[in-house]
């Protein structure tokens, strides 16, 4: 007999305990020195056991005098056996106040770049690319780099990628004039030891304000260039251009735009390029009534790129910013980050690339204890195992006394023992919403598992339900389980209709064995009314989550 939620707030799972799927737990990193809105985790790359974070509106002491200036700072973490060294932090040796040092960063074995887009050494704010180099373990500084048309405000550094000798540089702004936004992008090449600048290139048809190399990415001769505001498809919509080198010059290949493509939906905000395959985030993406954001897949085809899929997870909350960042990890999986999801909480969604070429999501990450605005995701890289997800707003003690917002990093090792897969939509509720439900951080065996909960109205008494073994198909009526349920725990909503309700192993009991599927929906009772004299509550769902412990 299906339980209603309204009579179900207090019931107790009678199951034996078991313990859930092991996990490792979420790890926080963060620079205590740093001053608040250093923007840490601005920029972020792995590779191996280095870490490197940007954080550009860092105050460091100015070169020749004690005065606290903006001029950025990069933090580099190590990884140990035991887990993350503290943080290490790396300075330009030319630094001045509004450099923005760490706007963008990429590390690869022992070779390392810093953007600095705001870099005015050469000229104002022309923006500059500095080379690190671990010698002996220590990071040091080998090289800076500007372009060779080097004029106020290009912005250079603004992007970079780095992939076999060849680095790609991004200037959004440049166009020989100040501030004039065409963009253009640069190639320099490691030769003798030192970078070369050997190509430097921007679309014909560029225009002012398409900042093309708002995001840059390099695999061999094939290089993925964002236009964040190219009007294609109305001003603000995006594009990504496409070039290859064909053992002379760079060659411009195509230009690609998403099908549903209008004005302010920045497609480009973010662009990887993987094996014969480009991802790109437009984390405006208008969808289901809402600025949700999407991840688009493009693949060749016989007359050239095409879109092979675009990504929009069951439950996605409005103003999600989902598509704000994309990364591949080496288990062949597909991030894409969702900064604004869950009033700014943040998530991170992996995606698992079917048999048919179809990314499936495989599971839906944060870590306990975010903050409404910390913005988790706002910048992911996988590596191995290894998830990091930047936290840019991320509260901290400081040193000195008080909270502040530095921001910072979150990081967990994912095996693959489990997956959360939303599989059924949730109904819109009268504010046009769709309430989401999320596993929150990783199941630990032996410990309680938390979960999220996002768009319900604010103040309400809820329950997070189960349902049994055999009875998990989507249902009609507003509700995604049917046949009988039981309740995992309680909640009640927080002013912005969140909450995080942590489950005690012992509640999941024999579903916990490995190979099971345990299909979760959150329920809230919302206004009572009275009609024709009758009581009258309407209960709020989210969608359905499907959490799969694998054998």
């Amino acid at each position: 007999m299906h339980t209603p939620a309204s009579a179900a707030l207090g019931a107790a799972l009678l199951l034996a305990s078991a313990p859930v799927s092991a996990q490792s737990a979420w790890q926080t990193l963060d620079a205590q020195s740093l001053p608040e809105w250093s923007l840490l985790g601005a920029a972020l790359d792995l590779s191996g056991p280095h870490l490197f974070v940007g954080a550009p509106q860092a105050c460091a002491p100015a070169l020749g005098g004690p005065i606290l200036m903006e001029r950025g700072s990069v933090a580099v973490y190590e990884r140990t056996p035991t887990g993350w060294s503290a943080a290490t932090l790396l300075q330009s040796s030319t630094g001045h106040a509004d450099d923005l040092f760490g706007i963008s960063v990429a590390v690869d074995g022992d070779l390392a770049f810093v953007g600095a887009s705001g870099d005015d050494a050469v000229r104002d704010r022309a923006g500059a690319v500095y080379v690190y180099r671990r010698i002996q373990g220590v990071w040091t500084e080998v090289q800076r780099l500007t372009a060779s048309d080097a004029v106020t405000g290009d912005g250079f550094g603004g992007a970079v990628a780095y992939s076999a000798g060849r680095l790609l540089v991004g200037a959004p702004l440049e166009g020989h004039g100040h501030y004039a936004e065409w963009g253009e992008a640069y190639i320099f090449e490691l030769q003798g030891g030192v970078f070369v600048e050997t190509a430097k290139f921007r679309p014909a048809s560029a225009v002012r304000g398409d900042w093309f190399g708002y995001r840059v990415d390099l695999r061999g001769d094939r290089a993925a260039i964002s236009s964040y505001s190219d009007g294609a498809n109305g001003i603000g919509a995006g594009a990504v251009w496409l070039f290859e080198f064909d053992g002379q010059t760079w060659r411009e290949v195509q230009r690609l735009l998403p099908h549903d493509g209008h004005a302010w939906g920045h497609f480009g905000v973010d662009v990887r390029l993987g094996d014969d395959e480009v991802v790109v985030g437009s984390h405006r993406a208008w969808h289901a009534g809402g600025v949700r954001g999407a991840a688009y897949v493009f693949r060749p085809g016989p007359l050239g790129w095409v879109e092979a899929q675009c990504i929009r997870p069951v439950g996605l909350p409005n103003l999600a910013a989902f598509g704000g960042s994309v990364a591949y990890t080496e288990r062949d999986t597909l991030l894409v980050g969702a900064p604004g999801a869950d009033v700014g909480r943040g998530r991170v969604y992996e995606f698992e690339r079917t048999g048919a070429g179809v990314y499936a999501v495989a599971r839906v990450l944060a870590p306990a204890g975010l903050a409404p605005y910390d913005y988790h995701g706002l910048q992911v890289r996988g590596d191995g195992g290894t998830i990091v997800a930047s936290i840019a707003h991320h509260t901290v003690n400081h040193p000195s006394g008080g909270a502040r917002r530095v921001g910072g990093v979150s990081s967990a090792t994912v095996d693959a023992t489990e997956w959360t897969r939303p599989f059924c939509e949730a109904p819109l509720q009268a504010s046009g919403q769709r309430a989401g439900l999320t596993l929150v951080g990783a199941a630990v065996a032996g410990q309680a598992v938390a979960f999220g909960i996002s768009d319900l109205p604010a103040g309400r008494v809820g329950v997070l339900v189960a349902s049994l073994p055999g009875s998990s198909a989507p249902a009609a009526l507003g509700s995604c389980l049917v046949g009988p349920t039981a309740v995992l725990g309680a909640f009640v909503t927080d002013a912005e209709g969140a909450a995080q309700p942590l489950i005690p192993a012992s509640r999941f009991g024999a579903w916990s064995i490995p190979g099971m599927t345990l299909h979760l929906e959150a329920r809230a009772r919302d206004a009572t009314s009275a009609a024709g004299g009758v009581q009258h509550t309407e209960t709020v769902r989210t969608h359905g989550l499907a959490l799969h412990l694998r054998p």
